[in-house]
């Protein structure tokens, strides 16, 4: 798996909070998506609507975009584990990072853990 340093990935970050248009975060993301995300090989399938339903649903909460429903969340959370499809893992980093309730950090810390997991 591709690591960057802690100066480079700083740099990353700073890029993308500053880009004033889509397109510096869609090449962010699109890089991190074909160089850095773990590449699913375990054989569960996955619905996508559902995948992207609560990628979307969590992205909101990152962005703070719409207020925190903490068990409705938490649930979502809880799932994207359960499915360990790696391209949830950047969405339940952000909210790791940002959301102030514990428990959906300690979730969303346990998710990204399962999908590791589930991917190795």
């Amino acid at each position: 798996m591709i690591r960057l340093n802690t100066e480079t990935a700083n740099d990353l970050i700073a890029l993308a909070r500053s880009g004033k248009n889509r397109s510096v975060e869609t090449v962010l993301k699109e890089l991190v998506q074909k160089y850095m995300v773990l590449q699913r090989r375990s054989a569960t399938v996955v619905d996508s609507n559902e995948l992207r339903r609560l990628i979307r649903q969590l992205e909101e909460v990152a962005n703070g975009t719409r207020d925190t429903e903490r068990d409705t969340d938490k649930n979502a959370i809880k799932r994207l584990g359960e499915m360990g499809d790696p391209e949830a893992i950047e969405v339940l980093a952000r909210v790791s990072r940002k959301c102030v309730l514990l428990d959906m950090k300690w979730a969303a810390q346990a998710a990204i853990e399962k999908i590791k997991e589930a991917n190795r």
